[in-house]
């Protein structure tokens, strides 16, 4: 009864960032999507260097609050991550089954990226090297978003 709570826990939360947040989503799929290597390499460093940073800060006394921050958000993201990378494994399973030309985010295919991951992750060794890729690819992706939503920002600001 767990795993499905769990199931049902991670399917809500996947409707909701495609629902609420929809045009970030398909940025984010499609970053991932263009360029999978320098999400893979960016995802890798920001996995590194963002709680080696907030370490420092941390014991910089100065930076502690700047520290707990950065700590809680990099928290909040590896535990995102997961299904964001759900949500993008199954619509491109979807693309690919239905040998569509663009990837588009849908519901069933973020229900079969669930799934699938889940199935995925108790193959030993193969399985969570394939999900620990995609956890570092979409990472990246995100982390790439993020960036490109701040410059936009202070593009419209300075404009």
């Amino acid at each position: 009864i767990g795993l499905i709570l769990r199931l049902i826990s991670i399917a809500l939360t996947a409707f909701l960032l495609l629902h609420f947040f929809r045009h970030t989503m398909h940025e984010l799929a499609h970053t991932a999507y263009r360029s999978p290597w320098k999400s893979l390499g960016i995802g890798l460093a920001g996995m590194i260097i963002i709680p080696v940073g907030a370490l420092l800060l941390l014991v910089s006394v100065v930076g502690s609050y700047v520290a707990l921050i950065v700590g809680a958000w990099f928290a909040m993201a590896f535990l995102i991550t997961w299904i964001l990378g759900a949500i993008f494994a199954g619509n491109l399973l979807m693309m690919w089954f239905k040998k569509a030309a663009t990837l588009t985010l849908t519901w069933p295919g973020a229900v079969l990226g669930i799934v699938a991951l889940f199935a995925l992750r108790m193959v030993p060794f193969i399985g969570w090297m394939i999900c620990l890729g995609l956890t570092l690819i979409i990472f990246g992706a995100l982390l790439q978003t993020i960036r490109h939503q701040i410059a936009t920002i202070h593009m419209r600001r300075a404009g």
